[in-house]
């Protein structure tokens, strides 16, 4: 039954990709074919930086009992900050690692690193 349900995701996936297709097909104007591949690779570079983001606070509560985490150090647990709070910052880290940006939080243990 899984096999099924990937097949027929996969099958979604190859229509889309047909759907796209003809957009482009139908788009005359290079300036608005150039726009949405700029938004094109936007979107793909905030999705990667979300999943990177996802697993650096994964990371933050994978570390060794009374070891200090970048969770602990910069008070990221859930108790202390809200979701939004947390999940900004580690986009935040997250896009400053593809980009000539800083940011102020850390890796702490070798976990982390």
């Amino acid at each position: 039954s899984i096999r099924v349900v990937r097949t027929v995701r996969l099958l979604r996936l190859v229509k889309l990709k047909r759907v796209i297709d003809m957009a482009k097909d139908r788009i005359t104007s290079e300036v608005v074919f150039i726009l949405l591949n700029i938004l094109k690779l936007i979107v793909l570079l905030l999705l990667v930086n979300h999943f990177v983001a996802s697993l650096w606070y994964l990371m933050g509560g994978l570390g060794n009992p009374g070891q200090l985490t970048w969770r602990d150090v910069y008070r990221m647990q859930p108790q202390q900050e809200s979701l939004e709070y947390r999940y900004a910052t580690a986009l935040h880290w997250s896009l400053t690692q593809f980009t000539p940006a800083t940011v102020d939080v850390h890796p702490q243990n070798m976990v982390e690193r």
